[in-house]
Order: structure tokens, then C-alpha cells, then sequence
């Protein structure tokens, strides 16, 4: 059975407080929105930053730190709703932007809030099928270019931000 062997994140430096969101939306306090979300920052990706670009930071990170090589790897799994472009799938410009091997696969999931249990399911499969022995599963998403900002109901529900985890046996 597979499992994940290490993990790491990437959270843009720009910040979406409890306390912006409140002089925003007036009818919240900071403390309201805490205990409704659970949530007291969320990242804010630049201009020009896409999901791909957090991922790949987030990826960067969790190599640095892993005894796992990313020579390793056998398959890379993007999970986004919010990919760099159509064509081609984000996961193969990480694929080359991190210099995994050329064996390595590279697809995307189209998912949002279950997306991370997706991706464990699938690389799950992979390990367990024999087709690969580790997988970098990486998640990424900048809402905040999506959402509409006026809307109380979901701006202080969402932010951006990446994660980079080993599946392995």
C-alpha cells in the first residue's frame, strides 16, 4: 500500500487577512470570519504567478529537504482548477521546469476540494499496479483571479497556494 512519504507547500508572500476582508466586507469582524472559515490568512499569487508557478516552488522546497531524489520519480500528478493555459497541460511544463526524467509521465486532475484525495487515489493505482514507484502529487490553485472579489460568500473561503508530496510504498 502506498503512502506519502514527505510533503511540503508554497504560499505566496502576498497576504488576504481576516482583517482586510472585514473593513471589505463590513458586516463581518476578523474574529467572525475566523470562526466561520477556520482560516486567518490566505495567500494572494502576483499578477503574473500561475498554479504551475507555486507548484513548482513548492516542489523545489520539498526536493531540497527529501531524501527522495527527484531522479525518482516515475509519474507527476498536477491536481488545479485553475491551469497555466489549456494547452499544454501544466503538469508537463512543471515536468520540464523541474528536469524530472523524460520517462517520468506527467497528467493533470481537474478537481477542487477533494482534488488532494483524488490524486492520492490515483497515485495509489500507480504504485500499487506496478507502473510507478514514487509519484510527485502536487496541488495548486490561484482562486483569487477567479473569484469574484464583491462576493462575501466565497472571497473569504479562497486563496492561493501549491503543495508537493512523495507517494511511495
Amino acid at each position: 500500500m502506498a503512502r506519502i512519504l514527505d510533503i511540503s507547500y508554497h504560499i505566496p508572500k502576498a497576504k488576504i487577512t481576516n482583517e482586510f476582508l472585514s473593513e471589505k466586507f463590513t458586516k463581518w469582524t476578523p474574529e467572525n470570519i475566523l470562526k466561520k472559515t477556520g482560516i486567518r490568512v490566505r495567500g494572494k499569487s502576483k499578477r503574473n504567478e500561475t498554479a504551475g508557478d507555486l507548484a513548482i516552488n513548492a516542489s523545489k522546497k520539498l526536493f531540497s529537504n527529501s531524501k527522495i531524489k527527484k531522479s525518482s520519480i516515475d509519474q507527476l500528478i498536477f491536481v488545479t482548477q485553475t491551469p497555466n493555459q489549456c494547452l499544454p497541460s501544466t503538469s508537463c511544463e512543471i515536468h520540464s521546469s523541474l528536469g524530472l526524467k523524460k520517462e517520468c509521465g506527467a497528467f493533470d486532475i481537474n478537481q477542487g476540494c477533494s482534488g488532494y484525495i483524488y490524486g492520492l487515489f490515483v497515485a495509489n493505482s500507480l504504485i500499487e499496479s506496478g507502473s510507478a514507484e514514487y509519484v510527485l502529487l502536487l496541488t495548486g490553485d490561484t482562486y483569487t483571479k477567479i473569484i469574484n472579489q464583491s462576493d462575501p460568500s466565497v472571497m473569504p473561503l479562497f486563496g492561493d497556494g501549491a503543495t508537493a508530496s512523495i507517494i511511495g510504498r
